[in-house]
């Protein structure tokens, strides 16, 4: 993965489909990115359009995905960006994405329950993404508490309104 949006080599866009994620509310955009994604067979590509750089969602794709995506930036700002993403010649059976765990829309005395419940039963070397509506520090102490040095956690957004993060299982030694 690239760290800067340096522009890349051409890519035929012309059958691609746009995504315009600026019309979009910010808390939804990034679940409307990965639906797409997720819906893209191998060779195929969609572009987005963004008011900033997407990183924070490229980083987020190669976790969740690592390898099966490849980024091409057709515009690189300072008010637009155009980025192409293509689903690589990968088998995506290879690479199974991390299980999406929203709980937003849960009431709040069950959201513990169903996170611990998918902890529970993670296979070591496996992992979800927690996507809540605040900052889940509280829940990283319990697990810390209840589980340690059984897991990971990273921060893949951070607020304001949306947080996501892997939250992961290792081998205990």
């Amino acid at each position: 993965m690239s760290p800067d949006p340096a522009p890349s080599a051409p890519v035929d866009v012309a059958e691609s489909p746009d995504l315009d994620v600026r019309t979009l509310p910010h808390a939804s955009r990034h679940d409307v990115i990965f639906a797409r994604l997720e819906a893209l067979d191998e060779g195929e590509t969609f572009v987005i359009r963004n008011d900033h750089d997407p990183k924070p969602l490229r980083h987020q794709t190669e976790v969740l995905w690592p390898g099966v995506f490849e980024w091409t930036y057709l515009e690189a700002g300072p008010l637009r960006w155009r980025v192409a993403i293509t689903r690589a010649g990968r088998d995506p059976q290879l690479v199974a994405p991390d299980r999406i765990v929203d709980v937003r829309t849960e009431i709040p005395r069950v959201r513990h329950e169903l996170i611990f419940t998918t902890f529970d039963e993670l296979p070591v070397e496996s992992g979800f993404v927690l996507v809540n509506d605040h900052d889940p520090k509280p829940l990283y102490y319990q697990l810390a508490a209840e589980n340690p040095g059984q897991f990971t956690w990273e921060y893949l957004e951070e607020g304001p309104e949306v947080w996501r993060v892997r939250i992961g299982r290792v081998a205990v030694v």
